[in-house]
């Protein structure tokens, strides 16, 4: 509904006014105040902020003309209509000047102020359509601007790009300096946007949410000055913490880069900002790290040694697998060892298995890829210690399987082999017969028995050839067909390769 203020000194006027008005059904309008003067006419637009004015121009006190002037002054935008009893030339001067979107004698009926009402109505509409298409191209602009810093931010540094930077105003003698905030605190870049606004002044910044990680935010300060190095520095750690008492609420760690020269140091900034999250303490509910600040050895909590003899345990007795995994876990102490610690102590049991999973044909994740962003926010080792024992424990079940079911495979290769040795026996042929690829049966024969398909078949078709050498009169030839080899030349040299004998070598020594 569009709502609308009358400005008349005459109250029977006033309610003349908006009798004809509410008669009025092509538009959805409403009365939202009475004054009988410019002066209240001005008190009341501060207070109910109306869509349309409605003003009479001869009044006591603040008569038309001046709230006119005042109106066109404070609100440019507001439409107003003009109703006078005078058809004076200062009058509707007047109204044009100040851009009335009409001018209306009294007395007048409901069609005519109608009339001005819809013409008050397209204005404010267009006005509507001008602000949104603004909004769009300025929210296009700055998207296009954002994707820009996000390519420079999560990608290596590419020359092409400096061009397009300083097209957006980032020049490539500023000097920047960047805020990783990291919390689970809703709206942080609205807030943090708000904080650079009342305390970054002669520094610019652009503040945005990462696209890759929901629970980060940056900050991205610049100055063109050198002078004004320092005070970005100073008013850096002045930002950050304003901004973490502004989420108290809820645990937050800050990393703020060193300042550096040009946007192609931006992606190096933001990797070290996030392996300064490697300090955290998880007891920690908020931090303020930065770049700069030295670095103490980190502790190692299993050496190489106990990981090895932990992996060794659970691959080959997987029934202790959850005491290893809850022994494992019980040593780490989050009041003492740090995340990056137990992340360095985890990825290190993760990888055996990984590596031993991939030796077995088992798939993988790369859980240790989200470690930090995943337990960051976690105040105790529960979390983790559920999902890491839960992955190794699935990896090593699917290891588990993946042996009995190519045991199983196996046998029925062996068998086939053993039963169908003499018939035109090819790889292809035996894996459609099996529904496995042919380079899964030929990977598992050469895994489990260390032979080739026509290793293994040529051995099961000697090994008969052999027997029928001894216990029968059959001629070569016929030895040769009953294996499966239809070429007796072929069979020969098979033959002499594997016992190095001749087929009737063997026969008179035997």
């Amino acid at each position: 509904m569009y709502r609308y203020i009358i400005v008349d000194d005459e109250a029977i006027i006033r309610k003349g006014l908006i009798s004809k008005i509410k008669d009025i059904t092509s538009i959805d309008i409403g009365c939202v105040g009475e004054a009988a003067d410019g002066a209240e006419g001005l008190r009341l637009i501060e207070e109910v902020d109306p869509d349309i004015v409605i003003t009479d121009m001869k009044m006591r006190k603040m008569d038309g003309m001046e709230f006119l002037d005042r109106i066109s002054e404070s609100y440019p935008e507001k439409p107003i209509i003009v109703i006078s009893a005078h058809k004076a030339f200062s009058y509707v001067n007047k109204a044009i000047e100040k851009r009335a979107v009409g001018y209306v004698l009294k007395p007048f009926s409901t069609e005519e102020i109608e009339k001005q009402l819809k013409t008050a109505v397209g204005q404010i509409e267009q006005q509507k359509n001008l602000l949104q298409l603004k909004e769009k191209v300025a929210t296009y602009e700055q998207k296009k601007e954002w994707d820009l810093l996000f390519e420079v931010l999560l990608e290596p540094w590419n020359g092409l790009m400096e061009d397009k930077l300083a097209a957006k105003g980032f020049s490539g003698t500023d000097y920047y300096l960047l805020i990783s905030i990291n919390t689970m605190a809703q709206r942080c870049a609205s807030i943090t946007e708000q904080l650079c606004s009342e305390y970054l002044h002669q520094i610019h910044s652009v503040v945005l949410d990462n696209p890759v990680n929901k629970h980060q935010c940056l900050l991205l300060m610049s100055v063109k000055d050198e002078a004004l190095v320092n005070k970005m520095a100073v008013k850096a750690e002045h930002i950050s913490m304003h901004v973490q008492r502004a989420i108290a609420a809820v645990p937050a760690y800050l990393c703020i880069s060193e300042v550096f020269q040009g946007l192609q140091k931006l992606n190096r900034c933001y990797v070290s900002n996030d392996k300064l999250l490697r300090r955290i303490y998880l007891s920690d509910k908020a931090r303020i790290l930065h770049a700069g600040d030295p670095c103490k050895n980190e502790a190692v909590i299993y050496d190489e040694e106990y990981l090895k003899h932990s992996f060794i345990k659970m691959k080959y007795h997987k029934e202790t697998a959850a005491e290893v995994l809850k022994d494992f876990f019980g040593g780490i102490d989050i009041e003492k060892h740090t995340l990056g610690e137990i992340g360095d102590a985890c990825e290190g049991l993760v990888e055996a298995v990984n590596h031993y999973a991939v030796q077995k044909g088992v798939g993988t994740d790369d859980i240790m890829g989200v470690f930090y962003r995943r337990y960051l926010f976690c105040s105790s080792i529960e979390k983790m210690q559920k999902e890491i024992s839960g992955y190794i424990t699935l990896i090593l079940s699917s290891i588990e399987m993946q042996e009995n079911n190519q045991e199983n495979l196996l046998e029925q290769i062996e068998n086939h082999i053993k039963n169908n040795y003499h018939n035109k026996l090819t790889l292809q042929r035996l894996s459609e017969e099996l529904f496995v690829t042919p380079e899964y049966c030929s990977k598992l024969l050469k895994s489990k028995l260390n032979k080739s398909f026509n290793e293994y078949i040529s051995e099961i078709r000697i090994e008969r050839a052999r027997r029928l050498l001894r216990e029968t009169n059959l001629s070569v030839e016929t030895i040769s067909d009953e294996i499966g080899y239809s070429n007796p030349k072929y069979f020969f040299k098979i033959f002499k390769k594997l016992t190095n004998y001749s087929p009737m070598e063997y026969r008179n020594k035997g």
